[in-house]
Formats: C-alpha cells, structure tokens, sequence
C-alpha cells in the first residue's frame, strides 16, 4: 500500500524527525549506533502508523530536496550577493527542516570570492553512510536473488534426472540376478 503525503503529513513527520536527532544530528555519538536508531524509527512509525519503509524513503526524499535548496541558499550567498538577492526557497518544508538541520548539513564544495579559489570540498557522512548502506542491501537482496535462482534451477536439473531415471526404470526389463 503506498501512502499520500500531503504537506501536512510530511511537515508532521519532519517534527518527528526533529525530535530524533540520532536519525539526522552526525556529530552524536549514538549516530552510527543501530539500535537507537532502530529504535526512534520504531517510535516514528508507531506514532505515525506509518511503515518504517516508507518513513526512510520519505526521509531520504526530504533530506534530497533540502540539500538542493540548502545549495542554493549557500550559493547566492557566497557569489556577494545583496541581502535582497540571497536566494530565498518557497519549498514548504523548507523552514521546518532547516531550523534544525541548519548548521548540520555540509555542502559538498564552497568558493571563497576573497581569493576566487575553491575551498576543500567538506564530506557529508549522512550521505556516505545511507549509500553505502544502500549498497551493501542491494548487495545483499542481489546475492540472495542469485541463490534462490541457482537453487531453484538445482532443484528443477534434479527433477528432470529423476523424471528421466525413472522413465528409463520403466522401458528397461528386468535385470536377472546371476
């Protein structure tokens, strides 16, 4: 069953979010730990009634389209523009997600108009994170499709020797004992 988020169920889920910061907030130490994190979705979903499926995959919408616009934001503010041109996003969840991620995203690159050369490039690790935990379960429903396919055409050869034995026992006479 897929569900119908509208702005208002979103912006509900972004409160929740907001609430459980070792889902988003990096510099925690519980950030990386599976359990608690386990656990807030855990809360997230029984308060919604929402699977934790489809929580993930709206989290990970949400934090896309807020990095996007959060780029933007960076980006007119570094090219010295005027404090009326700073670019200003109409995006609904918008306000809600930056008034508590802020600070805690990092863009990937920045320009410094002082010098006009490109700072180091900054990691963001929430990022890295969900991509490789994204491979590695690709990776592992991918292995695990193999196996299943490989058994299967295992069990399918094994049926068809048995049918042919068989049917040789059958159109063979008998042996005599000697």
């Amino acid at each position: 069953m897929s569900i119908v988020w509208s702005n208002e169920l979103e912006l509900s889920f972004i409160e929740c979010l907001r609430a459980e910061p070792v889902l988003w907030d990096i510099n925690l130490k519980d950030y990386k730990n599976k359990l608690k994190s386990h656990d807030a979705w855990m809360r997230i979903s029984t308060v919604m009634e929402i699977p934790i499926a489809d929580l993930k995959k709206k989290k990970d919408s949400l934090m896309s389209s807020y990095r996007s616009y959060k780029g933007k934001v960076k980006k007119s503010v570094q090219s010295g523009a005027g404090a009326d041109e700073i670019y200003q996003p109409i995006w609904f969840a918008y306000e809600a997600m930056d008034a508590f991620l802020g600070d805690n995203l990092k863009c990937k690159k920045s320009m410094n108009t002082e010098r006009g050369v490109q700072e180091p490039k900054e990691v963001n690790l929430e990022a890295i994170e969900e991509n490789v935990e994204e491979m590695n379960e690709n990776r592992s429903n991918t292995y695990s499709k193999k196996t299943a396919t490989r058994q299967s055409a295992d069990a399918k050869s094994l049926q068809n020797w048995l049918t042919q034995e068989m049917s040789l026992k059958t159109l063979l006479p008998p042996s005599n004992p000697r």
